[in-house]
């Protein structure tokens, strides 16, 4: 049996703060279950 495994990191720049940081976004994908996890 074959499994898949992706992960993706992004940026929300919609929700930027006033001294200009911002969150980093990380989806996992297993087998085409989906997680999110912020940092």
């Amino acid at each position: 049996m074959r499994s898949t495994f992706k992960i993706l990191f992004y940026i929300n720049r919609q929700k930027t703060k006033a001294d200009g940081n911002t969150a980093i976004l990380c989806r996992i994908t297993i087998d085409g279950k989906n997680t999110a996890i912020t940092t």
